[in-house]
């Protein structure tokens, strides 16, 4: 017994002299809905997250829009989370904690403990299907043709003036330091190319839509990018969607580096790089929506 509790003690130490997760954080995958993927903390390549799957706090989850997942942490089973966002482990189980103990989750959760399937239809989207309806019906609407895309492509670099003055807003969140850049790990995840592009995205979502009510989003975020160094360019699906493409700088051969799903990758042209595709909706979606359902579309 002394034994384990000298064991115990040292991996406590471990852990807090190189920030490193201890066994005592485990979580177990209960149940997973959907292609969900893992970034397991230490490592460089994303994986598929399977049901037994053991994680810990630090162990980072990209969920598509539609996915959901139940995990059980060391205080028991906890309530079945929706997708559509990229966060750690231990966000999610801080998430899971407070849904816990409201009172729809106190009821969906009362006598389950061995049906870790039971409460996936209440925390469900039963109507994802009518929405995307919806939206497909609206793209068909704007779709963009070949001409006016030709157009939009020749402006990427003329961002209007009336944006420009709000460039220094969007710098105070998204621009990376020059020592910031120089100190981080060349394949350290999210990597700065798309550490930059996400946080643009957030940032433009967070401007008031009435300062973006006379211009298109996907033709401004590509023409942000661009401002911030990105190679970005333009490109339709085959609905006439306009979608915005962006280079991610990490190369094709390490393409694991940036997701395991391979819909979720894209190459362009005779570049070597991992190429990411966004369905730009800054106020009605988060980043990690937008490049599932931008891929989904090229996919398409």
């Amino acid at each position: 017994m002394k034994a384990k509790c000298r064991i115990f003690i040292v991996c406590l130490m471990f852990a807090a002299l190189c920030n490193f997760p201890c066994i005592a954080d485990e979580i177990a995958t209960v149940f997973t809905f959907g292609k969900i993927e893992v970034l397991t903390f230490g490592e460089q390549d994303w994986a598929f997250l399977e049901k037994g799957f053991v994680l810990v706090e630090k162990d980072r989850l990209r969920m598509p829009p539609d996915s959901l997942i139940r995990l059980q942490s060391k205080e028991g089973l906890l309530p079945t989370l929706p997708g559509g966002r990229e966060l750690y482990v231990g966000d999610l189980i801080a998430e899971a904690k407070r849904l816990k103990t409201t009172p729809k989750a106190k009821r969906i959760n009362l006598g389950i403990e061995h049906s870790p399937m039971s409460d996936v239809l209440p925390v469900g989207r039963p109507t994802a299907s009518v929405d995307r309806m919806a939206a497909d019906a609206k793209t068909r609407a704007a779709s963009v043709s070949g001409v006016e895309l030709d157009a939009l492509r020749m402006v990427l670099d003329a961002l209007p003036d009336e944006i420009a003055l709000l460039i220094p807003e969007l710098a105070a969140h998204v621009a990376i330091p020059v020592k910031e850049t120089e100190n981080q790990a060349e394949h350290q995840y999210p990597y700065p190319m798309l550490n930059l592009a996400q946080r643009i995205y957030e940032s433009v979502s967070r401007l008031e839509a009435s300062k973006l009510t006379h211009h298109n989003p996907t033709l401004l975020y590509g023409q942000i990018l661009r401002r911030n160094g990105i190679a970005a360019d333009l490109v339709v699906d085959n609905t006439g969607k306009l979608l915005c493409v962006f280079d991610s700088g990490i190369p094709l051969a390490s393409a694991k580096r940036v997701a395991a799903n391979r819909a979720l990758i894209q190459e362009k042209g005779q570049t070597d790089t991992v190429w990411i595709s966004v369905d730009v909706q800054p106020h009605k979606q988060n980043f990690t929506t937008a490049w599932y359902e931008g891929s989904e579309q090229i996919a398409n």
